[in-house]
């Protein structure tokens, strides 16, 4: 008999977006087993997600999935030249996302609105790439991890592709 636990949401999201960062195809970002069989819901939203930011402007419905809506937040905060409207549920909307809005606030040229109750949440990002030139070593952040400690792993993740992109800019 052979026991195979299911995908860890939690390790697949933030592979996915280290992939996306990377270039890496998502089928050699999880493992093989997994691509064989349905994908937890959250997984496909994120993947959908990713896929929205790569065009100017989006529209990603992210339903009741938090951890995708908080990565995806900072992926379309330091993506330049992004206006990208976020929807979901009224759960959703009730979650917990305030510190990390406040946080992505912070960095030059983002702009963070929201309708009328939540939805759609609207994130606009700076037009020039030269924005983000650098910013990885003067943006500071704190967020408390007592509500979710994925405002963490977001933040982090959005610093891994200003990084990724500095380097690439610095090699060409």
């Amino acid at each position: 008999m052979t026991l195979t636990p299911p995908l860890s949401k939690s390790d697949a999201l933030r592979a996915l977006v280290l992939a996306d960062i990377l270039g890496v195809p998502w089928g050699e970002a999880l493992p093989s087993l997994e691509l064989q069989r349905p994908l937890p819901r959250d997984v496909e939203i994120l993947q959908a997600g990713l896929e929205a930011l790569k065009r100017g402007t989006a529209r990603i419905d992210c339903q009741d999935a938090a951890a995708p809506f908080r990565f995806l937040l900072t992926q379309a905060a330091v993506v330049p030249d992004r206006r990208v409207e976020f929807v979901g549920t009224p759960r959703l909307a009730e979650r917990p996302h305030g510190p990390l809005l406040a946080a992505l606030q912070t960095i030059p040229g983002v702009r963070i609105t929201q309708g009328s109750g939540v939805w759609p949440l609207t994130v606009q990002s700076s037009p020039s790439f030269e924005v983000f030139q650098g910013i990885v070593r003067p943006l500071e952040f704190c967020v408390s991890g007592s509500e979710s400690s994925q405002f963490a792993s977001s933040l982090l993740l959005g610093m891994a592709r200003l990084a990724a992109r500095d380097v690439r800019a610095s090699l060409q």
